[in-house]
Parts: C-alpha cells; sequence; structure tokens
C-alpha cells in the first residue's frame, strides 16, 4: 500500500496499464474520486473500493489533521498501476 499525504486542493492520479485513469481529489471536507466527471466520497477514516479497467483500486482515509488541512491516505492497487501526485505530472517527472 502506498501511503501519501495531501493538502486540501492537491490531487492524485491513478492511471491503469490501458490508460484510463482516475483522480482522487481533496478538499477541506475530505477526499472525493473523480472518475469521467463523476464525484464520489471516500469514507472518513474508512476504506472506499473502486473499479478501474476490471481491476479493484482500494482508498483509505487514514485520517486528517493540522490547521491547514492534511489528508493521509492510502492506496491498495495492481503493481502495474501508475500512482503520482499531481505535482509530478505537471513537472514532466511523471511521464
Amino acid at each position: 500500500m502506498l501511503i501519501l499525504t495531501r493538502y486540501a486542493g492537491e490531487r492524485v492520479r491513478i492511471e491503469s496499464p490501458q490508460g484510463r485513469q482516475i483522480w482522487i481529489d481533496s478538499d477541506e471536507q475530505g477526499l472525493w474520486i473523480d472518475d469521467d466527471g463523476g464525484y464520489e466520497p471516500i469514507e472518513w477514516q474508512g476504506a472506499s473500493t473502486f473499479e478501474l479497467d476490471g481491476e479493484d483500486i482500494r482508498i483509505l482515509h487514514m485520517g486528517t489533521t493540522g490547521r491547514r488541512i492534511q489528508h493521509r491516505l492510502g492506496i491498495d492497487a495492481p503493481k502495474d498501476y501508475v500512482i503520482l501526485r499531481e505535482e509530478l505530472i505537471n513537472s514532466g517527472k511523471g511521464d
């Protein structure tokens, strides 16, 4: 399981080997899955499972801390799926 922290307004992209993507968005209220324009909440301090190209992706909201809202999350995905923080995508280091 990959463990990340995200401040409100930061995102993570999960991409399948076939190129389909889902995003994990963070805001002051929690974490959300953005899948083809539809938003689904990730359960507060619980696990949510989403399907991406026939594989289950498990996302665990591990907690929220700080004055500047910071969420801790775990992502469990097949090894051939790419998980990148948005700032790495924009910098060109993730491609």
